[in-house]
Parts: structure tokens; C-alpha cells; sequence
């Protein structure tokens, strides 16, 4: 009788040493970094809207140099007026890797309940056009990761527009500008009743040095450190403009912009909201 009890209570150890369940082992993640942005963009004759969003692995992606000089700026809130000048053919590293799916994503109002899906392209970018004058608000979005990519929800707020920009005194929607290289740039705009504290102004300068080789100016501010004048901002810019070429066409772009950084431990996105205005820009001399 006690070598049946020995043998039941053995058998019941083995039973049991069989049935404890194996530990599940942490699901593999794939650090992501990216940008997600809405841009509401006017050019002479033209308007338009685009929601934009792509992302790569971590350890192989940079932020391209206008994400980091907002960041910069939107980091310090007595940061004075920041300059740089760049060739931006000038890259060094490896080659980024290819563009990661992180499954639909949705965005939308923050205090609505459904968004608008957006599913990613053959590029595994995010594209989808919307309407002109995209409203200033606060908006959510959300991805629903995929595989070993991770989903990440966040939420931004898009800036109220801003009117009359003008260079020397010249809308920027009139058409091509003119500039000589030697002398300030005077940016003015109609400045909001209440300025938001998180607006951020950007100017990009597009265009060649004289052996033909891309160069870019890029100024961006706090805009509650840019002097107003009777209800107009007045950002006066003095860059050394020698880098471009004499009598040469560039590009220009004035930006107001909101941004803000979505960051866990797989997710390190920042959220742009842009108000865009475009034209061309003749240099004179």
C-alpha cells in the first residue's frame, strides 16, 4: 500500500512538472523614429492641403535638418533667432534604410471619437490630400502597428494661419520676389490677436551657389521673440547671403509652425503642424 501512495504521488510531480506553463517571452520591437505632419501650404495662384507621415527603424534614421532646428528652437523658450546655411547634397553616414509600415493610421479631431484612416502607399508612406485652409485645432493620431513595428498614439495641434506675409514690404503671393544678396531681409506678417506661445517661425531659402552646387538658408524664431509693429511682425534677417549665386532664382518658404515630440521606448516621432506660404525669389546682384 505505501509503494502505491509513492508511486501515485511521483506520478502526480511528473503530471505536474509537465503542465506548468513555459513563460512568453516579450514581443520583439523595432525602434521607429519618423515625422508625422499636417501642411496647409498657399503659392501664387495655388492652395493646397496634404496630411504626411513616414517612419524608419531607429538606429538607421536621422532627423533631417528642419526637424532639428524647430526642435531646437521649440526647446528653449528664450532661444534667440537661429540661422544656418547649408548644401544639403552634403550627406554622410549610411544609406537610410528603407520606409517601415506601422499599420493604418488615424487621425482626426482630439475630442472626436472616429478619424479618417490613412493606409500606407507601395513606399510604405503616409499621403492623403485634404482640403484647403486645414483648420487650427487639436488634432489626434493614432497608429495601429504592425508585425514587430509598434503603434503609438499622440496628439498635435495645427496653427492658426497666418496673412499678409511679405518680404520688403512685398506679398509673398504676388508672385517672384526680388532681393539683393547684400542687403537684410525684412519678413513682416499680421500678427494673431493672441499669439500662441507654441508658434515657431521658419524661413527657408532654396537655391545655388555659383558653381551650381544646391545651398539653403534656414532662419527659424519663437514668434513671440520677433518685434511687432502696429499689429505686423517685423523679423529683419542679416545671413550672409554671398553663398548664393549672383542674378540666380531660388525657392522661399515661410513656415508657422507647431511641433511637439511623441517619445516611448520603441517610438521617437515628432508631429508637425505647418502653415506654408511659397514662392520664387530673384536675386538682383
Amino acid at each position: 500500500m505505501r509503494a502505491f501512495f509513492l508511486v501515485a504521488l511521483l506520478l502526480a510531480g511528473c503530471m505536474l512538472k509537465q503542465e506548468a506553463p513555459k513563460p512568453t517571452p516579450p514581443p520583439v520591437r523595432v525602434p521607429i523614429t519618423g515625422v508625422v505632419a499636417i501642411e496647409d501650404l498657399v503659392a501664387p495662384g495655388a492652395t493646397s492641403a496634404l496630411f504626411y507621415a513616414a517612419f524608419r527603424s531607429k538606429p538607421q534614421a536621422q532627423a533631417t535638418a528642419r526637424q532639428a532646428l524647430l526642435a531646437t528652437v521649440a526647446a528653449r523658450p528664450d532661444a534667440a533667432p537661429v540661422c544656418q546655411i547649408v548644401n544639403p547634397q552634403q550627406k554622410t553616414g549610411p544609406r537610410p534604410a528603407a520606409w517601415l509600415s506601422v499599420g493604418t493610421l488615424v487621425f482626426g479631431p482630439a475630442l472626436q471619437t472616429t478619424g479618417t484612416p490613412v493606409e500606407p502607399n507601395d513606399e510604405h508612406r503616409y499621403i492623403k490630400k485634404l482640403d484647403p485652409g486645414f483648420p487650427a485645432g487639436v488634432y489626434n493620431v493614432a497608429a495601429k502597428g504592425l508585425g514587430d513595428t509598434p503603434g503609438f498614439s499622440a496628439t498635435f495641434s495645427m496653427p492658426e494661419a497666418v496673412s499678409y506675409v511679405s518680404l520688403g514690404g512685398v506679398r509673398l503671393d504676388s508672385g517672384a520676389l526680388k532681393a539683393r544678396r547684400n542687403e537684410p531681409l525684412v519678413f513682416g506678417w499680421r500678427t494673431p490677436a493672441v499669439a500662441h506661445e507654441a508658434n515657431l517661425d521658419l524661413i527657408e531659402i532654396e537655391g545655388k551657389r555659383a558653381g551650381g552646387e544646391a545651398v539653403v538658408l534656414r532662419c527659424a524664431a519663437r514668434e513671440m521673440s520677433v518685434p511687432v509693429e502696429a499689429g505686423d511682425a517685423k523679423w529683419v534677417l542679416t545671413p550672409d547671403l554671398a553663398s548664393f549665386a549672383p542674378k540666380s532664382r531660388a525657392r522661399m518658404f515661410f513656415l508657422r509652425a507647431h511641433i511637439r515630440d511623441a517619445r516611448s521606448t520603441y517610438v521617437d516621432v515628432q508631429l508637425q503642424g505647418l502653415r506654408t506660404h511659397a514662392t520664387m525669389l530673384d536675386w538682383e546682384d
